[in-house]
């Protein structure tokens, strides 16, 4: 068995733009000018405060305050998310060809679940971990409940703290930098990512060469 494990959010999910409409509504609220798209997808990291912070949001304001922000236009927005062009084949693809299909999200389960049926892909994925404490445990976790061996398993990532993750459990795992989504290609070639793409439409060629 081949196992594909992939980033949700912003890699097979289109919703950089929500996210950052998001943003733009935050700095909003503070009478702050809202960054360009193009810092956001150079400079945004996990890190996410000392982003704001740096950009001229009080340090008084904490990760809460920002979230009761984003909750609020997420609830008006996220309904128009969809799906990069080319990830529902990319799942089909890899059911053709005996890959076993892992997300890594932390979207709550019972809404990525009912996403997941909206989009008509959940039969063609066998799970996901739930955001746990860090990308690369997650990662782990789901190598561990499959037993797969890393070099049998490939990993895809639009942010280069994620592709860093994969590459940080050294264990050879093969990583595909997605160049469309929350990091730009210039931060996602900075990962140094075994294969990089703009196009989801891509990736079953690399699965299918190495």
């Amino acid at each position: 068995m081949k196992l594909l494990i992939s980033d949700w959010d912003g890699t097979l999910l289109n919703s950089l733009p929500v996210y950052y409409g998001a943003v733009v509504q935050i700095f909003q609220s503070y009478g702050v000018e809202p960054p360009t798209l193009n810092d956001y997808r150079d400079n945004i990291t996990p890190d996410f405060m000392q982003f704001y912070w740096d950009r001229g949001i009080p340090r008084s304001v904490t990760g809460q305050d920002l979230n009761l922000i984003r909750s609020a236009y997420f609830e008006k927005n996220w309904a128009s998310v969809e799906l990069h062009p080319g990830a529902k084949e990319l799942f089909l693809h890899c059911q053709k060809i005996g890959f076993e299909v892992f997300l890594t999200t932390a979207e709550v389960y019972e809404i990525g679940k009912r996403r997941l049926k909206e989009f008509g892909i959940r039969d063609l994925i066998r799970g996901w971990a739930r955001g746990g404490t860090s990308r690369y445990d997650d990662i782990a976790d789901i190598l561990a409940f499959c037993g797969e061996e890393p070099e049998e398993t490939w990993y895809v990532d639009d942010t280069a703290s994620g592709l860093e993750a994969a590459k940080d459990l050294d264990l050879g795992l093969n990583t595909i930098g997605f160049t469309q989504g929350f990091n730009s290609a210039e931060k996602i070639r900075s990962a140094d990512p075994d294969h990089i793409t703009n196009s989801l439409f891509e990736i079953p060629r690399i699965l299918s060469t190495g």
